[in-house]
């Protein structure tokens, strides 16, 4: 046996694992997700137990998220799937624009939403004896503007895509929960520190799920934080679909094949 070549195996396979992000969100982004997702529905949890309301909260949350991730999932992976099977081509030599690919994959989202929220409905039932609904029209209407975080979210990581082609497709399973940490779906925004918080308020879907708690708690709309979320929404999505054009329109002049050789 010969260390060197042994050494030059180990120096191969660390320069491989560290050059490009793909493996650097391995190393670093999932561990500190864990680490502050955890640790903040930990430390909520331990001054709120005698909160009756707390499985309700928790499960609806977890319910009402995946209007997020899913309609978000639809267009990114959508999109980086025709690039894969190098169907980029072939799709917009048709008559097709970019808006109607567009329009027809944020529609497809809401509807696979719609089917996972309907079974996590009944899961939470069967499993916990907790109807959801007993929230009331409320869980509906957030579930309904919560698609537009994540057709943003969406069309802000497929933008990214027509840009970079295959070198940034990580971001398709890292974006979806990259807010997670910051929106409250676990715990209230006031239990994280200051520069948490900050990031929180500027998300839309922190004001959501603020309205939901609030509500469950209370019985009372946060009027103030549904209007928030609602025009933070609006705005958001407005810039990242213009972007979303934007990025199309400018790979399209340098040439789409190029997104199917990456």
């Amino acid at each position: 046996m010969h260390l060197n070549r042994v050494f030059a195996l180990v120096k191969r396979n660390f320069l491989i694992t560290f050059r490009g992000i793909d493996t650097l969100t391995d190393f670093f982004y999932w561990p500190l997700f864990d680490l502050l997702v955890w640790g903040f529905t930990g430390a909520w949890m331990a001054s709120s137990m005698a909160n009756p309301e707390l499985p309700l909260i928790i499960l609806s949350s977890l319910v009402l998220w995946q209007a997020v991730y899913r309609t978000n999932l639809d267009i990114s992976y959508n999109f980086f799937t025709e690039m894969w099977s190098r169907n980029i081509i072939n799709l917009f030599v048709t008559p097709l624009k970019i808006e109607e690919w567009a329009l027809a994959t944020m529609l497809t989202g809401a509807l696979n939403a719609f089917i996972c929220i309907v079974f996590g409905m009944v899961a939470v039932w069967v499993l916990y004896g907790i109807f959801l609904l007993s929230t009331g029209p409320l869980f509906l209407l957030l579930f309904i503007l919560l698609f537009l975080s994540g057709w943003t979210i969406g069309l802000g990581t497929a933008s990214v895509l027509t840009l970079y082609g295959g070198a940034a497709q990580k971001l398709i399973w890292v974006m979806g929960w990259l807010f997670v940490p910051f929106v409250g779906i676990f715990y209230p925004v006031e239990i994280m520190p200051s520069w948490a918080q900050a990031v929180a308020y500027s998300v839309p879907m922190t004001y959501f799920f603020r309205v939901l708690r609030v509500f469950i708690e209370t019985r009372c709309v946060d009027r103030l934080s549904l209007s928030l979320g609602v025009a933070l929404s609006v705005v958001y999505f407005v810039i990242f679909f213009s972007f979303f054009i934007y990025s199309f329109n400018r790979s399209k002049r340098y040439g789409l094949a190029r997104l199917e050789q990456a």
